[in-house]
This record gives structure tokens, sequence and C-alpha cells, in this order.
């Protein structure tokens, strides 16, 4: 039987992932063998929330050349 997609179960699970501070993701990240580079994390939470910056010093989004 395959997996049926259940919006209640995946708001769940991304108020959890929310929940949890920079370190925490990036343990669970590591843990699961997916850590991904600084820039790659910088440009994910960027396109996640655009109004809060990804660098806090810095409010100009990320680009790469």
């Amino acid at each position: 039987m395959t997996a049926r997609y259940r919006p209640k179960a995946k708001r769940a699970v991304w108020a959890w992932w929310s929940s949890l501070t920079e370190l925490e993701q990036a343990a669970w990240l590591a843990k699961a063998d997916t850590a991904v580079p600084a820039v790659a994390w910088a440009l994910y939470q960027n396109i996640l929330s655009p109004s809060t910056a990804a660098n806090p010093d810095d409010s100009k989004p990320v680009v790469l050349k």
C-alpha cells in the first residue's frame, strides 16, 4: 500500500522542525548524513521565509556567481 499525502501530519512535522533551533536542525541533518553546505542552507532559509534574511548581518538575499 502506498503512503497517502496527509496535510495534518505534514504540518505537524513542519511545526516540530520549525520549533528546533538552528543548531538542533544542523545536528539532525548531520545525523541523517544529509548536511548541506552553508551557502545552500542560507539559500534554503531565504526561500522559506524571504522576509527574514538568511544572514542577520545582511538583509540582501544570497547571490551565487
